[in-house]
């Protein structure tokens, strides 16, 4: 019995049971660490579904206020368009009175300077008045466009620039 702890099999043994020991630890030691990995991957992966959802409701949010917008911007371009065409339409009347002016007077001279009869004063004073007119659409033209530049600048840096 004295000898038995010299036997190279026991020892052996022995040497095989520690080497299993610490292979178990190390697998342990792994499968810990692989389960913290896994639930932080779990995490991360979530926030990002998370974040991800989050950024496509604003993207829908800001399409649907962009669609908006282009709606409205429509709108008053058609406006704008048939306000034009009548203030045309009505610039080309005047240009036509205007050419038939003196036909409408038969009994101004043609010798009478301009300007000097009735009728002529009629005619400047109506011209005036239009031209008061015209002015007065053009300033609200430039408003508007003032205005379709400014949701032409909402719409480019709020909706179309990336989150």
């Amino acid at each position: 019995m004295g000898l038995s702890w010299l036997n190279p099999g026991r020892w052996l043994l022995y040497l095989a049971l520690l080497a299993a020991l610490g292979v178990g630890i190390y697998r342990l030691d792994q499968s810990r660490q692989q389960l913290g990995y896994d639930k932080a991957q779990a995490e991360y992966t979530s926030a990002a579904l998370k974040a991800e959802q989050a950024a496509r409701a604003k993207e829908q949010e800001l399409l649907t206020a962009r669609t908006k917008v282009e709606a409205i911007y429509a709108k008053h371009k058609k406006a704008a368009a048939a306000d034009a065409g009548a203030a045309a339409d009505e610039l080309d009347r005047l240009r036509i009175a205007l050419a038939n002016a003196p036909a409408v007077n038969p009994g101004a001279s043609a010798s009478a300077p301009a300007g000097t009869d009735a009728g002529t004063n009629v005619v400047n004073q109506l011209f005036g008045a239009c031209a008061q007119t015209l002015v007065g659409l053009a300033r609200e033209a430039d408003g508007l466009e003032a205005r379709l530049v400014g949701l032409q600048q909402y719409v480019s840096q709020v909706c179309l620039k990336p989150p």
